[in-house]
């Protein structure tokens, strides 16, 4: 049997950093509480779901992602998107 795990943090030596989090939004109050910010009246998702945050920051550079904003490059920024059903949230090539 697998291990079961709902939340994994990795720190580098280097600096560089990940987390995985597993987690239930059961309501729409529920996931308006955890993002004020991210109208979560337009998700096209049916409540209850499991849902995921990631963080990564890539050491030495400027791109650095949370739950709650992305920045890349200099200066940009992304703050409350939702992404569902897709392969690639965001490409930087």
């Amino acid at each position: 049997m697998p291990p079961i795990c709902k939340k994994i943090k990795i720190k580098y030596l280097n600096g560089d950093f990940i987390s995985v989090e597993f987690f239930e939004l059961n309501t729409l109050a529920e996931a308006r509480k955890r993002y004020p910010d991210a109208r979560v009246e337009n998700w096209p998702v049916d409540f209850p779901i499991t849902a995921v945050e990631v963080a990564n920051v890539v050491a030495n550079t400027n791109l650095e992602f949370n739950a709650k904003e992305t920045h890349f490059g200099t200066g940009n920024v992304m703050k409350s998107c939702f992404f569902s059903h897709c392969s690639v949230g965001l490409s930087i090539t």
